[in-house]
């Protein structure tokens, strides 16, 4: 099952509209939301994600717009070549349990951030811009921004939703 747009999602794209340029990737791409925000600013699309569903997906999706993308079917950065000047990235977010593989992200949260972290590096331009969801629930929206910080990038806040009971945000990472 394809994940659906939502809160998170929308989130995101409002930085893709803002923040979106050049070779532009849109990582786990469900639906094609951030995909088809990104081609309809001019950018160079990719659309991956580890679901052969939801490639086709997306592929319907462009299609019916008729915008223009490649289409990968890999996990994270499988199958994968070159570099973006633009990732945006809604991973597995909510600490482990939820028996949802779309919104399960291991104990903390951030088990799929991280190997996304471990390899963004070599597929994103000098000066690229990385756009990422995280939740305040465990910390781990301080957690990630200690995580980027790490691996040398700056990361701000590039928009937030706060609910009852977390605060969602997109952070936005230059190295």
């Amino acid at each position: 099952m394809v994940y659906s747009p939502r809160e998170d999602s929308l989130l995101l794209e409002a930085a893709v509209k803002k923040f979106a340029s050049g070779r532009f990737l849109d990582l786990g791409c469900g639906s094609g939301i951030q995909g088809i925000a990104a081609a309809k600013k001019g950018c160079s699309v990719t659309c991956a994600d580890i679901d052969p569903e939801a490639v086709s997906e997306a592929k319907k999706a462009f299609s019916k717009r008729k915008l223009k993308a490649d289409f990968v079917v890999g996990d994270l950065f499988e199958n994968m070549e070159g570099a973006f000047d633009c990732i945006a990235f809604n991973p597995p977010y909510l600490p482990g349990g939820h028996g949802h593989a779309d919104l399960d992200g291991g104990v903390d949260g951030l088990e799929v951030t991280r190997r996304f972290l471990e390899d963004v590096e070599k597929h994103l331009i000098e000066g690229g811009i990385i756009l990422l969801v995280a939740t305040s629930l465990c910390g781990q929206d301080a957690k990630l921004k200690e995580l980027l910080a790490g691996k040398g990038f700056e990361a701000s806040v590039a928009g937030e939703q706060r609910f009852s009971f977390e605060r969602l945000s997109v952070l936005k990472a230059v190295k």
